[in-house]
């Protein structure tokens, strides 16, 4: 847990809790699985907590204003980081992950004066399953959108967790939907005479992403989009979440971990 001065601004839903000290508030949040952030003015006590779909937006603050707040997040160091605005510590990003009944899901902050920001959300399981329609009415419930894929960097990172997510005992491959909608005129009769519906063109798609700048973290899996070639069309982005450390035989070049594929 990274403790410092803010306040949660954008959220849905926030739970008390009855703690006796702003260490006990915090080490409540770092034992439930589900919570992300804590928070309480200084004095008196009046610990609040957020579960990960619940909160979107902490507001950075100075020290006289006597509110804190913690966050949850992994570090892989080793050591405690130092640095400005944490738990950023600068313009960088952080990861956690959390877990509640409805699934696992991996998050990253990042850092946007005078706000911290919970970006991309990752939400599934081995036991999870989703359409893509679905999955839009759950990022709705969440008030919130099914991302698209910005940069590379996003996409690998949400090709990561899924592995995390899926666990080492996971049987094969997965898919995790992201934005993207093929457009009517490119599946119906005479598509093939449209030139953005053709070849790999992310053209095609419509995005219901609607900060998407740049689509550099599609990069199609290989001999796709395949369109209708094995029989419906399949209309929607999916990543595919590939394990290369349990399947070290696969052809990860042509098949690697975060492609894109267009699926039913």
């Amino acid at each position: 847990m990274i403790v410092t001065y803010g306040k949660p601004v954008n959220f849905t839903l926030s739970t008390p809790f009855s703690a006796a000290s702003w260490d006990h508030c915090v080490i409540k949040c770092y034992q439930l699985d589900s919570c992300v952030v804590a928070a309480s003015p200084g004095d008196p006590i009046d610990c609040q907590l957020y579960n990960v779909n619940n909160i979107f937006l902490v507001e950075k603050l100075e020290s006289s204003e006597d509110l804190l707040v913690a966050f949850k997040v992994e570090n892989i160091q080793g050591v405690c980081p130092i640095g400005d605005n944490p738990p950023t510590f600068g313009d960088g990003i952080s990861h956690g992950s959390a877990s509640d009944p409805d699934g696992n899901y991996t998050y990253n902050i990042s850092y946007e004066d005078p706000n911290w920001k919970f970006l991309l959300i990752v939400f599934g399981g081995p036991d999870v399953t989703y359409t893509q329609a679905q999955g839009l009415a759950y990022c709705q419930t969440l008030n919130a959108t099914l991302t698209g894929l910005e940069t590379t960097d996003e996409r690998d990172f949400i090709a990561n967790s899924g592995v995390t997510m899926l666990g080492p005992d996971y049987p094969e491959f997965a898919g995790f939907w992201v934005s993207g909608m093929r457009k009517p005129e490119c599946y119906a009769d005479g598509w093939q005479d449209i030139s953005y519906c053709t070849g790999t063109n992310l053209e095609q798609f419509t995005f219901t992403d609607n900060y998407l700048t740049n689509l550099a973290g599609y990069t199609w899996d290989y001999q796709q989009p395949d369109r209708n070639s094995n029989g419906p069309w399949a209309n929607c982005i999916q990543m595919w979440i590939r394990n290369e450390a349990k399947f070290p035989d696969e052809d990860y070049t042509l098949y690697p971990n975060g492609a894109s594929d267009d699926a039913v």
